[in-house]
């Protein structure tokens, strides 16, 4: 893929301008360094030589030099780190720095894919104080709850940050897929690993719409299909990420090979072009519902619940009975059962007389096709 080139002018915003408002203090901030890998781009050199400058650095700039003219794609991951290193600073309330790797990878001219790495859940210190009449700090455990919740902020103040310098500085992209992970213990097995604990899509002229100013973080990302899944003591669970798929993006749709978690993606995005609010749920969601949708019409309005099964055979009576149970679960006004294949006669004699909608493979393509997306037709 080609190299994405910027102005000097944009270049030099993007790595020395990047301080985020100051109203931003007011949430939990640690006192952190932010380095993101810009991959690939093109940098002017008379940028790195004025990040560079001074007769102390004058060897390590000429080395750079060298190696970004020769193309060297190790040395311009490292003047990037070096540059937000430098640049990226948040408030502490207590003496600690994290360093955070967010890969970025450019899919296309229009769309960024961000892959973040958070820090684990015990970068978070387990204990408080509080200041005495005397001077003196009081020290006290902190409860599990404490704990989680301030781990939750920080995670969703870090993705944001980052996600709000990206769209300041890089104004030819419609769409980032920003997706955090973080070091974690599986619940059952014990074993670390590398989790996805936060996801979401945004659209860029969407995002122009919010005002920032006047949220938090968490609830900035929940109006991107945000995948952010805690419980009531604010425990964080793994979550699917979102993926670029170029064959929803780009290509041609083909029904028969598109994966399931795209293929829910692809009518979450269908229903917004159609007019309403739908998000995909998270893959741990009781009742097998895929997608969730509002209509704000007050006639025939309402809330919405889908299911889309990547089937190749006809898809089985017990499938719409457990949406129509799904449906009272949810106090649904509606439900929609969307397949790449069809209906059995069963599942078709279930839905009469009931608030679902049966929509099949030839009605689907139809449907994208009207909405202007791409379908391979089936051979």
């Amino acid at each position: 893929m080609a190299s994405k080139h910027y102005s000097e002018d944009n270049l030099y915003k993007l790595v020395s301008n990047y301080i985020v408002p100051g109203y931003f203090d007011r949430f939990i901030s640690y006192n952190s360094y932010i380095s993101i890998i810009f991959l690939p781009i093109t940098i002017p050199l008379s940028l790195i030589e004025s990040i560079f400058s001074g007769a102390e650095l004058k060897e390590k700039r000429n080395v750079a030099i060298d190696k970004i003219k020769k193309g060297d794609e190790e040395a311009l991951t490292k003047l990037f780190l070096y540059i937000f290193n430098e640049s990226i600073k948040f408030k502490s309330n207590f003496n600690a720095s994290i360093a955070i790797n967010a890969k970025l990878k450019i899919n296309n001219p229009q769309a960024l894919t961000v892959n973040i790495n958070l820090p684990p859940k015990d970068f978070i210190p387990k204990n408080k104080y509080k200041i005495l009449k005397s001077g003196e700090k009081s020290y006290s455990e902190k409860s599990r709850t404490q704990i989680n919740e301030e781990y939750k902020d920080l995670i969703t103040l870090i993705c944001y940050r980052i996600l709000h310098a990206l769209i300041s500085y890089l104004p030819s992209i419609h769409k980032i897929y920003l997706n955090g992970y973080a070091e974690t213990i599986h619940k059952t097995k014990g074993h670390r690993f590398n989790a996805c604990l936060l996801s979401c899509v945004v659209d860029i002229d969407e995002y122009d719409q919010i005002i920032v100013e006047n949220l938090e973080p968490e609830a900035i990302l929940s109006n991107f299909n945000l995948r952010f899944n805690y419980d009531r003591d604010y425990e964080i669970s793994e979550t699917t990420p979102h993926l670029y798929d170029e064959s929803v993006v780009d290509r041609l749709i083909d029904l028969d090979t598109i994966n399931p978690f795209t293929f829910e993606e692809l009518i979450s995005s269908l229903l917004n072009k159609m007019g309403l609010v739908a998000v995909t749920t998270q893959h741990s969601y009781d009742g097998g519902i895929d997608v969730i949708a509002e209509n704000s019409n007050p006639i025939i309005g309402g809330r919405f619940v889908i299911q889309c099964k990547r089937y190749q055979n006809v898809v089985p009576v017990d499938i719409i009975r457990d949406l129509y149970g799904a449906m009272t679960h949810e106090r649904a006004s509606k439900g929609i059962l969307i397949t790449t294949s069809d209906f059995s006669n069963e599942c078709v004699k279930f839905a009469q007389g009931k608030p679902i909608e049966l929509i099949n493979r030839k009605k689907l393509t139809q449907l994208l096709e009207d909405n202007k997306y791409k379908v391979a037709q089936k051979i």
